[in-house]
């Protein structure tokens, strides 16, 4: 699934395991619209190799994303331009979530998903 939230404060650090997302007093979000974990804001610059956090609601769900990284792998068949494609057009969806494939899906599945809900919404 992709899925997009305008209200979504994001963070990245170093020592992703060192941040639990389990315990989810730790994290909040400031007045500012900073994603917080122990009432400290986390970084705002991107970095090769941190690792992304997310939450709208962190008294609910805080997202552990993968770390960043300058050389994607995308699965064969699907672009750069592909993904930015589909980023918009979640960004533009009502519900702002496209549902792609199950957890256990072949790189062939996923590929087919992305390129198929792009051209479902052109």
């Amino acid at each position: 699934m992709v899925s997009y939230r305008a209200t979504r404060a994001v963070g990245f650090v170093e020592n992703g395991q060192d941040y639990r997302t389990s315990q989810l007093q730790r994290w909040s979000i400031n007045g500012t619209h900073r994603l917080c974990y122990n009432g400290e804001p986390l970084p705002q610059d991107p970095v090769v190799g941190y690792t992304v956090f997310d939450s709208t609601t962190p008294g609910e769900f805080v997202h552990r994303g993968n770390p960043i990284t300058d050389n994607p792998r995308l699965p064969a068949g699907v672009t750069r331009e592909d993904m930015i494609m589909l980023a918009r057009l979640v960004m533009e969806n009502d519900r702002a979530r496209v549902p792609l494939t199950s957890r256990n899906a072949t790189e062939g599945e996923l590929r087919d998903a992305i390129l198929q809900a792009i051209h479902q919404r052109r």
